[in-house]
């Protein structure tokens, strides 16, 4: 066979993977919908982990077994995506100090449940043609707060986004209020010693005088961030693979 006709082949299977992938995820919604009926937990961590061990034992070719686990691994986390968006419209909303991740985290988490992704920092920039650090340095904190709030005004009346905020959402109790009216509100609570040996402070105003600002910083809105958080990860070295793992199982308890 030469390289077209394997195309065309592979082409053929394709089309049979997305009518049973379609199938699959409808019994799955099904699922979602069932247990939101008996009040069951979307995340049931022993049926995933003994299927992963049967589908790789379904496999002739023993060489596709790592393959296998990853795919079925994904086909999950895209399931329990589409699980959540029936169960629930809400948003999910991601709170913690600067410097905890909650782009990157947030950007993954969107693309694992299908979801769309927000930030509320760079919607300020686009919306400013300007970078934060210049707005504060031009029109002054006040007015960033201003902008911020207008842009939590907007978002928070979507549905179904992965919503990262900027560090001090939480100084607001408007802002927090709308966040949370239509939103489930995770602490992304990573280590204060591990931000302040990391963070570039060029791109925060906050810290003009350093790093270290970022203790008062934390000690100051720690409380606030448990009060408005519907749940807490504790970001303890992680990658930002696992930490998302950790953050879907924890949600979907």
């Amino acid at each position: 066979m030469d390289i077209n006709e394997l195309r065309a082949m592979i082409d053929e299977i394709d089309a049979e993977i997305l009518k049973l992938f379609e199938r699959r995820m409808e019994a799955s919604k099904k699922i979602g919908e069932y247990k939101k009926e008996k009040n069951l937990p979307l995340y049931d961590e022993q049926r995933e982990i003994a299927l992963l061990q049967s589908r790789a034992k379904m496999m002739k070719n023993d060489s596709l077994d790592p393959y296998v686990k990853q795919l079925f691994k994904t086909i999950m986390q895209l399931s329990k995506g589409y699980q959540f968006q029936t169960v629930t419209d809400k948003n999910i909303v991601l709170i913690g100090m600067m410097g905890s991740g909650k782009t990157s985290k947030g950007r993954l988490l969107a693309e694992r449940l299908g979801m769309a992704f927000s930030d509320i920092d760079t919607e300020i920039e686009k919306d400013a043609g300007m970078t934060i650090s210049e707005i504060f340095e031009m029109h002054g904190k006040f007015k960033f707060r201003e902008m911020e709030s207008k842009k939590i005004e907007e978002l928070s009346s979507l549905s179904r986004h992965v919503i990262s905020t900027g560090g001090g959402v939480v100084l607001s109790d408007s802002n927090m209020t709308k966040l949370k009216k239509n939103g489930i509100v995770v602490f992304i609570n990573r280590n204060i010693d591990e931000i302040v040996r990391t963070i570039d402070t060029k791109k925060r105003p906050l810290l003009a005088k350093g790093a270290h600002a970022l203790y008062a910083i934390y000690n100051e809105r720690l409380p606030l961030y448990k009060r408005w958080s519907d749940y807490e990860i504790t970001d303890e070295d992680k990658s930002v693979e696992d930490s998302v793992d950790d953050l879907i199982k924890t949600i979907f308890r």
